[in-house]
């Protein structure tokens, strides 16, 4: 595992960036760049079925780097000789391709397939702004959602009116996306929808540096288009792939001969309970995204930790690999929250169950066992049910109960000073 840390340290030092604001972005944009070279491989553990992909929005403003992260995933994806583009038209048939009917003879009509962007291997859209907002882009973003469900369960259909169904455009996008926007008051009901929870969204803040300055024009850092690394980066990329040939050439079945043992996947499942733990601590307007994104952290975590054997050339998934992968998710995550925070207009928003799904299952269990003013629970006992019943630590079981006194749903009965219990009641007129 040391081996990788070091290469994606060595990765870290590419991008002529400085300052840890833009560590996260650094870090999915190295995820973006192996996931896409294992854009085909779809791993299995019990009911979690996910691909290895990882797309990325980025929010940063004018000037903070944007052309130093796409140059190092263009430079990067050029060395193993497969193709990216840069959209400049969002058009929704310019994005999946469409099927052009030719008269070649009398009677006879050929039906040629021109493909859209959506079929190269990675996209990199400059200024995205107006394809999140603008709402002739609709059918554009509802693409883009279907191109980012798992490979081989994301089909792009397409059919003209002159087109009959056999002749009818069909394809399993392996695209992974880099789209970069400024940062813009996005409304709630949007960050809600799938597209954003099918992204890492490594938000950049970043302040005036006269360091930054000073670093651009000095040459005293080994960083950036300076870097010695580069040919060990790219080494590291060939020998990646290179080793996913050999593999598909024995016959190996990548999506049945990755081992995830039952530790790892509990150990995956304890970090997903961290991360979660941790956002709740955020403003309580922001529980419902982060109900919303428990099994994407959930998936991310699958897929970092199978990048990392990978990157390996092991098929096996151990301790290290989820550690970095976990290591690594928090970083992106806290930026992430820190977009949602601060870019996001909650106004007019309601939740639509309570502040999550859970808190919901709490007063309807709380109600069904009678427990009341005549009849409250104890404290300590609500918090063991919660604890056992939705897997998670005492921290997250006090703030559900938390969440629920401060809208109200239940409150502070009475307090036995002897024994010191508190119990709480339900509001029944809720």
């Amino acid at each position: 595992m040391g081996d990788v840390i070091e290469i994606k340290d060595k990765f870290l030092s590419l991008f002529d960036l400085f300052g840890k604001e833009y560590t996260p972005v650094k870090i999915s944009s190295y995820y973006t760049i192996l996931g896409s070279l294992y854009n085909e491989v779809v791993i299995n553990y019990s009911h979690i079925s996910t691909d290895l992909r990882i797309s990325q929005f980025v929010p940063i403003g004018p000037g903070r780097g944007k052309d130093e992260i796409s140059t190092v995933i263009k430079r990067s994806y050029l060395c193993y000789g497969s193709g990216y583009s840069e959209p400049i038209s969002y058009h929704a048939e310019d994005l999946i391709g469409k099927v052009v009917p030719t008269q070649v003879g009398k009677g006879t009509i050929r039906y040629d397939t021109i493909p859209g962007y959506f079929n190269e291997e990675y996209l990199i859209f400059n200024e995205a702004t107006d394809l999140l907002m603008d709402p002739k882009h609709e059918n554009s973003r509802k693409y883009m959602r279907k191109a980012l469900d798992e490979y081989g369960k994301n089909e792009i259909m397409k059919k003209g009116v002159n087109v009959p169904k056999e002749h009818m455009m069909t394809y399993f996008p392996k695209t992974v996306l880099t789209l970069f926007f400024q940062p813009f008051p996005v409304p709630a009901v949007n960050i809600m929808t799938g597209l954003f929870r099918r992204v890492m969204i490594p938000y950049i803040e970043v302040k005036p540096s006269h360091k930054a300055l000073y670093f651009r024009i000095s040459n005293e850092e080994n960083t950036g288009r300076l870097s010695p690394y580069w040919s060990d980066w790219f080494s590291f990329l060939l020998t990646a792939k290179n080793h996913l040939q050999a593999l598909k050439k024995s016959g190996i079945s990548l999506e049945k001969d990755i081992e995830i043992t039952n530790d790892e996947a509990q150990y995956i499942s304890q970090c997903v309970v961290d991360i979660i733990d941790r956002s709740y601590k955020r403003q309580p307007i922001t529980h419902d995204y982060i109900e919303s994104c428990r099994f994407v952290i959930q998936n991310w975590l699958f897929k970092m930790s199978t990048i990392n054997a990978l990157s390996r050339n092991s098929l096996k998934v151990v301790d290290e690999d989820v550690k970095e992968a976990f290591t690594d998710l928090k970083t992106v995550w806290d930026c992430q929250m820190d977009f949602v925070e601060s870019w996001i207009d909650w106004k007019g928003y309601k939740s639509v169950n309570l502040r999550g799904q859970r808190e919901q299952q709490i007063l309807t269990w709380l109600s069904s066992q009678g427990y009341s003013e005549d009849n409250p629970i104890e404290r300590g006992s609500l918090i063991i049910w919660i604890m056992e019943n939705y897997k998670v630590s005492e921290p997250r079981a006090i703030q559900l109960i938390n969440d629920l006194i401060t809208d109200n749903y239940i409150y502070k009965l009475k307090t036995d000073e002897d024994k010191r219990k508190v119990f709480y009641g339900v509001d029944t007129k809720k």
